[in-house]
């Protein structure tokens, strides 16, 4: 009777080890779900695989970069993600499909209060409408709470622009020298440079017409965010306030288009007034993005791009063939290239 009670009493144990071991791979399996949720950026930034991504339904895409941030939309198709609420810049946004199985609670044409609230989404990640876009969705869901963490505080302490560019998603607050009119370089957008005794930094932000507007020698008190674009670094100003006018401005550094080609070298430069020699080899006929991407070279056929912005100078006073002078902004787009602020002098 002992051995039998004692055989019963293993069986029992064993039957009880085999039930929670079926249960340890599905609670394994959520904790690695949650840990590899990714944000929007990140889906946007290596768009393929599967992968689960969390942000913010902020609209509908009727085409190719062509959206609707505000109902009524047209079906419900396909959603805008992105990691704020209040995003609009499509560069920012992952388009999303919606397949017929979600769209009664997630469509927006079904259900436009949907948009502000904060989901989580698996999929697989791959162009959709053209760009980056998360499609075939297998699980759809809105996370707990909605609204966006509170913001973050204003920084109370004025910090170099050497060490804001190091402190990419924080909030800033810096001091510099306007280094160009805005309206000579910005392209219709709020893009200009500032510059302090460390360093140089792009100012960028999509609409202008909310911040004072800035001319060369302006000094400035800047408070927001430090972020980076095709290499660039940016502050996304928050707040902008003019503390004098009429500042000498820094010192420009002579380079080298070789010295251009150099990130060790050039890096640092980055933001700020340089001089560079070179031979302006030809001159388009036609603008891109506001402005004329001119190939500049040296005399041994170094080159890099003159990004001469429509309303910094008139493109049809330079000549194909002839050496300049050039003092200007060493800026980035995936590749260092030099922005003129208002002339250009044969060497």
């Amino acid at each position: 009777m002992k051995k039998r009670t004692a055989r019963s009493f293993i069986s029992l144990l064993a039957a009880i080890a085999i039930i929670l071991s079926s249960f340890t791979p599905m609670l394994t399996s959520t904790v690695q779900a949650e840990e590899n949720v990714i944000t929007v950026a990140e889906a946007i930034a290596n768009n393929s695989g599967s992968a689960t991504v969390e942000g913010y339904v902020v609209g509908y895409a009727n085409g190719v970069k062509s959206y609707d941030f505000e109902a009524p939309f047209r079906d419900d198709t396909n959603l805008l993600l992105a990691d704020a609420s209040t995003e609009n810049e499509v560069s920012k946004i992952l388009t999303v499909q919606v397949t017929k199985n979600f769209r009664s609670e997630f469509g927006l044409f079904t259900n436009p209060n949907n948009i502000g609230k904060k989901i989580r989404i698996t999929g697989n990640l791959e162009p959709y409408f053209s760009v980056s876009g998360l499609k075939n969705p297998t699980a759809i869901e809105f996370t707990d709470g909605s609204s966006e963490p509170e913001p973050e505080p204003v920084p109370q302490e004025t910090i170099s622009i050497k060490d804001a560019k190091t402190k990419l998603g924080q909030k800033v607050q810096v001091e510099g020298i306007v280094t160009a009119d805005n309206s000579a370089i910005g392209g219709g957008k709020l893009s200009t440079y500032i510059q302090d005794e460390t360093a140089g930094v792009n100012i960028f932000a999509y609409d202008p017409a909310t911040f004072p507007e800035l001319h060369e020698g302006d000094r400035i008190k800047v408070i927001g965010k430090s972020t980076s674009y095709k290499g660039l670094s940016e502050i996304e100003p928050e707040i902008i306030e003019v503390l004098e006018n009429g500042q000498v401005l820094p010192e420009s550094i002579n380079l080298s288009i070789s010295d251009m080609q150099d990130a060790s070298i050039a890096e640092p430069f980055e933001g700020s007034l340089i001089n560079v020699n070179g031979f302006i080899k030809d001159i388009p006929s036609t603008p891109a993005g506001g402005g004329y991407n001119i190939t500049f070279i040296d005399s041994e056929f170094n080159t890099t791009t003159l990004r001469v912005m429509e309303d910094s100078l008139d493109v049809t006073k330079l000549e194909a063939g002839k050496w300049y002078d050039v003092t200007g902004i060493l800026s980035q787009y995936d590749s260092y290239q030099l922005i003129p602020r208002n002339k250009l002098i044969f060497s």
